[in-house]
Parts: structure tokens; C-alpha cells; sequence
């Protein structure tokens, strides 16, 4: 299994498909807006689903992820699966980007300047 953390805009949520009464799972695709299909599907399980509650469209996230192969006996092939387990850093749509602090600083050399300090 490899663990990692990914980063993107959210641009699907799916509803909670119930399996049995201790199975259940939601879906979530991520895109990162690059030059090819650079989506990637990521699965929540369980008590895990509710991560994606407060989460719309448009949202940009930071998804911890877990990803391993499994074998598929009937086919004799191998599938992977992204599993997320922790969401952060969730940037609502509706809300303007903070805009980065004014750090220059003016300069105080001026000799007329009657300031003490």
C-alpha cells in the first residue's frame, strides 16, 4: 500500500451508495486542471463518508489517500484502488482567495524626518 496526499479542485460527489447495513460508500473526483486527463476517483468507506458533507463543487483540497492493488480472480488482472481517509485545507468557491499582505516597508531615511527613532 503507498500512502500519499493529493491536491485538486473537486469535480464530482457522488451519493452515499449503501451495499449492506455495515458497507457503504461515496466517491469523489479531483482534477488539478492540467494538460491531460489529470482526474483521479477517490473512494470514502464508512464512517469516512461524512469527510465529503461540508464539501461542493468547486472546492479546492488536500486528500490523504491510501493506494493498493488488488487481484481480480475472475479476470486474472489486477485494479487499483484510492481510498481517502482525510480531507484538509478545503477552500470554499463561494468565498474570494485571501489576497497575500503588503510586505514592503518604506524606508525611513529620509533627513528631514523630525521622528526621534
Amino acid at each position: 500500500m503507498i500512502s500519499t496526499i493529493v491536491e485538486g479542485e473537486v469535480i464530482v460527489i457522488s451519493d452515499v451508495k449503501r451495499f449492506s447495513d455495515s458497507f457503504q460508500k461515496r466517491e469523489l473526483v479531483l482534477t488539478n486542471h492540467g494538460e491531460y486527463n489529470n482526474e483521479l476517483k477517490i473512494d470514502f468507506y464508512n464512517a469516512k463518508i461524512d469527510l465529503l458533507n461540508n464539501l461542493q463543487v468547486g472546492d479546492m483540497v488536500t486528500v490523504h489517500i491510501n493506494v493498493f492493488s488488488r487481484l481480480a480472480e475472475k479476470t486474472g488482472s489486477y485494479f487499483n484502488n484510492v481510498i481517502g481517509w482525510k480531507i484538509e485545507d478545503a477552500v470554499k468557491s463561494d468565498k474570494p482567495q485571501p489576497t497575500k499582505a503588503n510586505t514592503t516597508f518604506a524606508s525611513y531615511e529620509d533627513k528631514d524626518d523630525d521622528m526621534p527613532f
